[in-house]
C-alpha cells in the first residue's frame, strides 16, 4: 500500500538562514546532552526499571499479583510474557544489558534516515527511554512498518492495549483487508495463549477491568485515560482522513495506559518512527 503522506504544508518553504539552522542544532545538542546526562548520572537506579517487570513476571507467583501502582508490576498480556519466557531465563544483568542495547539500537536505526547530523542529538532524547527498558522502541517499529505489515499492530494490542489506536487508521480509510490482517492474527495468538494459560488471561482481564490503579506509576501524576482517549481517537481519525502518520504517532503516545507528566518525552519517542516511515513511503 502506497502512503504518499506529507509532513508539512504542500507549499515549498524557503530555506532557513544558516544561522537559524545552526541555532536550532545547538538547541537540540544542548537539550539532548542535558536530558541524557540527567538520566545517566541521576537516574542510574532506573536502569531496566520497566524491563525488570518483564523479566520478573515468571519469577514470582502469581504473575499479576503485584499491584499496578507498585514497582515490578507486570501489566501486559500473558501472550507477551510467554514470548519473553526464554529471555526471562537469562541472568538479570545479561537480560538488562541486551534489552537496553536493543532499544537504543532501534532508536538509532529509526532516526538514521535524517542523517547523523540531526539523528545523533535526537537519539540523546531517546537514551532515558532505552535505559528504563519500556516498549516504546518496539512500538515505534510497529508504526514504521505497520502500514505495509498490518499484523504488527497485534503487538500493540497485546501490550499497551490502547496504543493500538492505530487500528482507527484502517477502519476510517475502509481498508478492511488490512484490518482483518490485524484482528485475525491477534485472535489466533490470544486463542493459543489462552489455551496454554487460561488462568493468566482471566487475571489480566481483571487488571484491564480496573483492579489496582490501572497502571498509575507510584510517585507520578498520571493523567487519567478517560480524559486522554477522546483526544487520541480524534487525532487518529484526523491522521487517517488526511494521511498524516505524525498525528497517529501523537495519538499512540496520548492513548498509552500511563501518561505521567514527568514521562512525556518517553511516550513521544514513538515519533522516532517517522523518518524511517517517510523513507519507505
Amino acid at each position: 500500500m502506497e502512503l504518499g503522506f506529507e509532513y508539512g504544508l504542500t507549499r515549498r518553504r524557503k530555506p532557513k538562514p544558516a544561522a537559524a539552522s545552526d541555532a536550532w542544532m545547538l538547541v537540540l545538542w544542548v537539550g539532548g546532552a542535558i536530558y541524557s546526562s540527567i538520566a545517566i548520572l541521576g537516574w542510574r537506579h532506573l536502569l531496566g526499571f520497566d524491563a525488570h517487570a518483564y523479566w520478573l513476571a515468571w519469577h514470582h507467583q502469581p504473575m499479576y499479583g503485584v499491584s499496578p501502582n507498585q514497582q515490578d508490576a507486570y501489566l501486559y498480556s500473558p501472550a507477551f510474557a510467554q514470548v519473553m519466557w526464554p529471555l526471562a531465563q537469562l541472568p538479570w544483568p545479561v537480560f538488562v544489558a541486551g534489552w537496553t542495547l536493543v532499544g537504543l539500537a532501534l532508536y538509532i536505526w529509526l532516526l538514521r534516515p535524517l542523517g547523523w547530523h540531526l539523528a545523533a542529538p535526537l537519539v540523546l532524547f531517546c537514551v532515558p527511554q532505552a535505559m528504563v527498558g519500556n516498549l516504546w522502541p518496539l512500538l515505534a517499529v510497529v508504526l514504521a512498518f505497520g502500514f505495509r505489515h498490518p499484523q504488527l499492530w497485534a503487538f500493540a494490542l497485546l501490550t499497551k492495549v490502547t496504543a493500538g489506536v492505530g487500528l482507527i487508521w484502517f477502519a476510517v480509510r475502509r481498508e478492511w483487508r488490512d484490518l482483518a490482517r490485524i484482528l485475525l492474527p491477534t485472535g489466533l495468538i490470544v486463542a493459543v495463549s489462552a489455551a496454554i494459560s487460561p488462568g493468566l488471561w482471566l487475571d489480566w482481564l481483571h487488571v484491564l477491568a480496573g483492579d489496582g490503579t490501572g497502571g498509575e506509576p507510584a510517585g507520578a501524576y498520571n493523567i487519567p485515560l478517560a480524559y486522554r482517549l477522546p483526544v487520541a481517537l480524534a487525532l487518529a481519525i484526523y491522521a487517517a482522513r488526511r494521511t498524516r502518520p505524525a498525528f497517529l504517532a501523537a495519538a499512540m503516545g496520548i492513548a498509552c495506559p500511563v501518561f505521567a507528566l514527568s514521562f512525556l518525552l518517553s511516550n513521544f519517542t514513538v515519533f522516532a518512527a517517522l523518518p524511517r516511515l517517510r523513507r519507505m513511503g
